[in-house]
């Protein structure tokens, strides 16, 4: 009897309509299960709930009751029918559970849509599993427990797109939801093992993935790709250097440089170093070079216990035909290449061990000499920099400040250039600097000849330390802070017992504050306990120009290392010195301390951020936000620093947190 009046009511002009009847049967202790049944069949379709369901709505708890019920033939798609209702009403999430409690019955796959109420079903199954996966997403980023049902549909939603061979796919939604054991699945059942985990790498590399979930994905892509028949090492070592590992680098290029010639391990070697030159830390780069050194003194014939000259030589560009005019590339006139003398050959060379001959080469290219050569010329032959520019700001300056503006932008138009001649054309313009416009006009030799390693002493020479000190020393701080950028993030030994004597023995603040920066500089990321401890021993000077760039400095040494006595002891001064100087100078340094570590510097952030009687901490908090967590544009902590423009009291915490959102969104 239910079944026809069901069908005679659906065959009603205008279409189903006001379902008051069967709904009250469904709610009734007389009704028989049988009518129940036939009833919730009849309604799970769209075409019959579309139009009714703010009236069947009335009726949910009845039907959430039937589901409830154990003897209840049809007790799933009473779920199922509920959580249909409950996502029309809006109510996404209970409406997912109602879901979750139908278990197999709730499909992945739409059904077919109708001509009266279109896909509706394809949209309620996509929203369905939208908000699975957020929900189950904050559960394991949160570490909570997740319920089985919905471990159950997640695994389902990986199988079905498993079996259509959308691999790509469910390595992205495995590294959403955290699931690594699913990215090995994916990884095993590709045809072409190699190309998706070098896909799964760059995908890892270049994602915004908290710091231990991208050091456990690492790790398993390490495994698999050494268990391949021929590991692409590129990318192996792409993923040692983010798991720092330079150990293991070494050995695999010590292994690339032992195969035959003919495999072209040796150019693979020179890739790899290349590419860590480029993507690795000092720290990490000195830390293979020792390793290399170890190998390479067991090699027979080996010659790297005597000093090695440079891999290439200082740069003097000279003219072609097709190539512009040669750049001045210091102070003084450099001989062309045909003037020079002809190197001395040796009459008998000693035999010297090929792999020892590769080696050097490597080593070369880690300290950066190929790497910058190449830049420099490529800089070099390519300044198009507008002089006539440079000149019009010239002629309207009219403050010390446009002044000391026109000599900045003249560095950064010709930055790594080499050319200087704005410099040299204008030295009676330029001499009217005074002060801390005479520090930046020197710096900005540093800008100028970015790379210039070789010369670098000589083009500084007139400007830099000498026995008779200066009464202020702002043209010596300038060319020791220029000398730092000059050799920027690769300063060698020399460089650092140079800069570190100079701040030792400098006698006015403005030279130990272009030392500091130039230290800092020189030995960015290098972590080097040492050059740390002389900085801090500046720090404690407890003078106000020194202790701003001494505090950027321990920064800049220790950038990316999240050192937890470093950050105790900058804090602490941070605290009790009374020089707002020195407190920016800390802040710049904390905020380094946790470049790129993302959540792993949060106990730092919320630390910070918690000291409300103190408007710098809460700065440094802001900043450190901003360097943790620079180019990943995270929402969320997007979200927070824009609560923090509109909560905090303090001008410049607001200024900062709105710088700090500019660094978040740097890449997007």
């Amino acid at each position: 009897m239910s079944t026809y009046l069901l069908n005679e009511w659906k065959k009603r002009p205008g279409g189903p309509q006001d379902p008051t009847a069967f709904m009250r049967t469904l709610d009734s202790d007389r009704a028989s299960l049988k009518e129940k049944e036939v009833i919730v069949k009849a309604f799970d379709d769209w075409d019959v709930l579309t139009p009714t369901w703010f009236e069947v709505a009335d009726y949910l708890p009845a039907i959430e009751r039937l589901h409830e019920n154990n003897d209840f033939p049809e007790r799933l798609r009473a779920a199922l029918l509920a959580s249909k209702v409950a996502y029309c009403l809006g109510d996404y999430k209970g409406a997912l559970m109602l879901a979750l409690s139908a278990e197999d019955l709730f499909s992945l796959t739409p059904r077919d849509g109708s001509a009266a109420v279109g896909q509706q079903d394809e949209q309620y199954v996509n929203r369905m599993i939208e908000e699975a996966l957020d929900t189950y997403k904050t559960a394991k980023r949160n570490g909570a427990a997740i319920d089985t049902r919905l471990e159950a549909l997640i695994n389902r939603l990986f199988e079905r797109n498993l079996n259509k061979k959308d691999l790509r796919y469910v390595i992205g939604l495995a590294i959403d939801t955290r699931r690594v054991d699913m990215i090995e699945t994916a990884v095993k059942a590709a045809d072409d093992q190699a190309a998706i985990l070098i896909e799964t790498v760059a995908s890892v590399l270049e994602g915004q993935i908290d710091t231990g979930l991208r050091h456990q994905i690492l790790t398993l892509l390490l495994r698999m790709f050494c268990n391949l028949d021929q590991p692409d090492f590129v990318n192996v070592c792409q993923c040692l250097i983010k798991l720092e590992k330079p150990t293991d680098v070494a050995d695999i290029i010590d292994k690339l440089i032992g195969q035959d010639m003919k495999t072209d391990g040796a150019l693979l070697a020179y890739q790899i170093a290349f590419d860590l030159y480029e993507n690795a830390t000092q720290q990490f780069v000195k830390k293979i070079l020792a390793a290399m050194a170890k190998i390479d003194n067991e090699l027979p014939g080996s010659s790297s216990a005597s000093p090695v000259p440079p891999s290439t030589p200082p740069l003097n560009p000279s003219p072609t035909s097709d190539s512009p005019s040669p750049v001045n590339t210091g102070l003084t006139p450099v001989p062309a290449p045909e003037q020079l003398e002809p190197l001395a050959r040796p009459t008998t060379p000693s035999p010297e061990n090929p792999k020892t001959i590769i080696f050097r080469r490597i080593r070369g290219i880690l300290r950066g000499e190929e790497t910058i050569r190449h830049h420099m010329q490529f800089l070099i032959k390519n300044n198009h920099t507008d002089m006539l520019v440079l000149k019009e700001m010239k002629d309207c300056v009219r403050t010390a400040m446009a002044h000391n503006a026109t000599l900045l932008a003249n560095g950064l138009m010709h930055l790594g250039t080499t050319c200087d001649d704005f410099l040299r054309e204008n030295l009676e313009w330029i001499s009217k600097a005074t002060n801390w416009n005479k520090f930046n006009a020197v710096a900005t030799l540093g800008m100028i000849h970015r790379g210039h390693e070789a010369a670098a002493l000589k083009l500084l020479d007139p400007y830099l330390p000498k026995a008779e000190a200066d009464q202020f020393g702002f043209k010596e701080g300038g060319s020791l802070y220029a000398y730092g950028m000059i050799h920027a993030h690769h300063g060698n030994a020399l460089v650092t017992k140079y800069l570190r004597d100079q701040l030792s023995t400098a006698q006015t603040a403005a030279v130990r504050h272009g030392a500091c920066l130039g230290l800092g500089l020189a030995t960015m990321a290098s972590h080097d306990d040492e050059v740390y401890a002389h900085l801090r021993e500046t720090l404690n000077m407890d003078d106000a120009v020194t202790g701003e760039a001494a505090g950027t400095a321990m920064g800049l040494t220790m950038v990316g290392s999240l050192n937890n006595t470093a950050f105790e002891e900058m804090v602490q001064y941070m605290n009790e010195t009374s020089h707002d100087k020195i407190q920016r100078g800390l802040r710049t340094g904390i905020a380094l301390l946790g470049y790129g570590r993302q959540e792993e510097a949060e106990v730092w952030i919320g630390r910070l951020l918690e000291a409300k009687s103190c408007a710098v901490m809460r700065q440094a908090g802001v900043c450190l936000m901003a360097m943790a967590y620079a180019g990943t544009g995270n929402a969320s902590v997007v979200k927070r620093l824009l609560a923090k423009v509109a909560s905090d009291p303090n001008n410049d915490v607001k200024r900062m947190a709105v710088i700090a959102i500019g660094f978040l969104l740097s890449k997007s």
